[in-house]
């Protein structure tokens, strides 16, 4: 993902869209998950330590950031965005790639990972959101452009021209962000009542019942 942003028609602009940092993020979770998938399979010990360690906490946190911005991200540009001037179709396959493929998995990891979601863990989505809010203001405002050198990342976003829209955008961003994690909370105490801790166990033999939520939870 990386070096091949380095040969794109976007250069190191690919690092300033939020898009971008949310296909990042979501490789980095899937590499973790994939992670934990080996531990479960018997590859490395499969422990309490490991479960809280650096990277559970990491594996916690990019799983419940990614209840919030992919489906946000997937909406947002087929909404409002997109349209058929894609040219070849390489290039919509990539953009499917980019904008709807990670919420399609999300779903799938929702109904097949057993990772307790909370509601006070939406504060998750709210603080990256800020800070990439924050990121995208301070860029434009210090006389940043994007990849064609508009004035702005998003034109939704265009702080130098009308700073309070932008300021209501990124507001109703946060919003829906906020929505679509509680939209995923629910699915997941839907996900509880058809799918029991009872009917599986770990590579030792010891039922997932048996083990402490918080444990379940990487934190």
């Amino acid at each position: 993902v990386l070096s091949g942003t380095i040969y794109s028609k976007e250069g190191f602009y690919w690092f300033i869209y939020l898009t971008n940092w949310t296909y990042f993020l979501f490789c980095l979770y899937q590499g973790l998950m994939l992670s934990f998938v080996f531990a479960a399979m018997g590859r490395f010990d499969w422990s309490t330590r490991y479960i809280n360690s650096v990277g559970g906490t990491l594996g916690w946190f990019l799983y419940t950031l990614m209840l919030s911005w992919p489906i946000t991200i997937t909406l947002a540009f087929w909404i409002l965005v997109f349209d058929d001037s894609y040219g070849s179709v390489w290039q919509f396959i990539s953009t499917m790639n980019v904008h709807g493929f990670h919420s399609v998995v999300i779903w799938l990891d929702i109904v097949v990972l057993r990772v307790e979601l909370y509601v006070n863990y939406c504060f998750v989505p709210i603080i990256c959101s800020i800070i990439y809010l924050a990121f995208n203001a301070i860029y434009v405002f210090a006389g940043g452009c994007d990849a064609y050198g508009f004035p702005y990342i998003y034109s939704a976003l265009d702080w130098n021209a009308a700073p309070f829209i932008s300021l209501l955008v990124g507001i109703g961003v946060i919003l829906f962000g906020m929505m679509a994690f509680m939209v995923h909370f629910g699915l997941t105490r839907l996900r509880n009542k058809f799918v029991k801790l009872e009917n599986f166990t770990t590579a030792d033999g010891v039922k997932l019942s048996t083990i402490k939520q918080e444990e379940l939870s990487f934190v």
